[in-house]
């Protein structure tokens, strides 16, 4: 029998700062442009954002987990893989501070469709899914224009991938026709 991972919160450190500190944190890495959102919508986010610190090599989230929360990249650099033994080649992301994981599972619910690595010391803003629907109730403008952003960043991403799934299946094809002559 497979034993199950130890969930994220075992697996990073929760910083505790006060909403203070969690409104200047995020006034730093520009969050309110990121996330579509005034920047006075960050001191209303403060309390459904959790922060956490991970050392380099931590694990975020694995293919196919169902623990679903997005995390703000406030520090540090992460890396996506499609298979966990590809996490020692090359990524098929790279993103760093200022750069947003895991909205599809937030959003959906679905388990994770990737991993995604600490490639160095790492802190992120974590928006829990139960916290995301908090938010819908208690603030749906600031949710609306929320789920907008982040529906524009996942598109944006879709088409990259589209690009570069396109790129290499004609850089194949080209292969095997100069193969078979």
């Amino acid at each position: 029998m497979t034993q199950k991972p130890q969930p994220f919160t075992e697996r990073f450190e929760r910083l505790r700062l006060n909403k203070e500190q969690k409104i200047a944190s995020l006034k730093e890495n520009n969050w309110s442009e990121v996330l579509g959102v005034v920047p006075d919508d960050l001191a209303i986010l403060a309390d459904y954002l959790t922060p956490y610190q991970g050392v380099k090599g931590t694990i975020i989230f694995r293919k196919d987990d169902d623990e679903s929360f997005m995390c703000l990249i406030h520090e540090g650099v992460v890396q996506i893989f499609t298979a966990e033994r590809e996490m020692a080649g090359e990524p098929i992301s790279t993103l760093g501070k200022g750069s947003s994981i895991g909205e599809m599972a937030l959003i959906d619910g679905a388990p994770r469709s990737a991993y995604a690595y600490a490639a160095e010391d790492t802190t992120l803003f974590v928006m829990t899914r139960s916290n995301f629907h908090s938010l819908q109730q208690d603030y749906p403008v600031l949710w609306g224009n929320l789920l907008l952003q982040l529906a524009r960043q996942m598109c944006a991403r879709l088409r990259q991938t589209s690009n570069t799934l396109g790129r290499h299946l004609h850089l194949k094809w080209r292969r095997i026709l100069q193969q078979n002559g």
